[in-house]
């Protein structure tokens, strides 16, 4: 089973999320995250990937540790992924070196990601991957 992790950044009523690059426009968009290598904490995971995926340093004393579980299950009801997504309440864009609440291109793992930012809660119903509707309750 694959195990993986990520971080949902919060600001303003907003998460941050990313389109994945050569996906379609809808349905696809997540969290920062990725799979967790061999040896690696669940935290150390959600942090390297959303460096490295948003070129976002992150203090990573404000990542609240207790991560929420999302299960990726198939028709028959079986588990073949979990995702432990930890929360980061972001207090001011400068302070994780941004001016705005897109992240520049330039800062993206491109092989990954195309795009990222800050989307409110309507624009993510849009464009999130749908097994991701868990992190919404951190934009209520």
């Amino acid at each position: 089973m694959e195990t993986s992790a990520g971080i949902i950044l919060t600001y303003k009523k907003k998460i941050l999320v990313a389109h994945p690059t050569n996906s379609a426009i809808t349905g696809t968009w997540s969290i920062p995250k990725g799979h967790v290598e061999e040896g690696e904490e669940l935290l150390e995971t959600a942090y390297r990937e959303t460096l490295e995926e948003t070129g976002l340093k992150l203090d990573f004393n404000n990542i609240d540790p207790e991560p929420i579980l999302i299960q990726y299950t198939k028709k028959t009801g079986s588990v073949y992924k979990k995702l432990y997504a930890f929360h980061y309440e972001v207090q001011s864009l400068e302070s994780i070196g941004l001016e705005y609440e897109i992240i520049p291109f330039q800062q993206l793992q491109l092989e990954e990601v195309d795009f990222a930012a800050f989307l409110d809660e309507n624009n993510l119903r849009k464009f999130m991957f749908w097994r991701l509707e868990p992190i919404l309750k951190f934009i209520k």
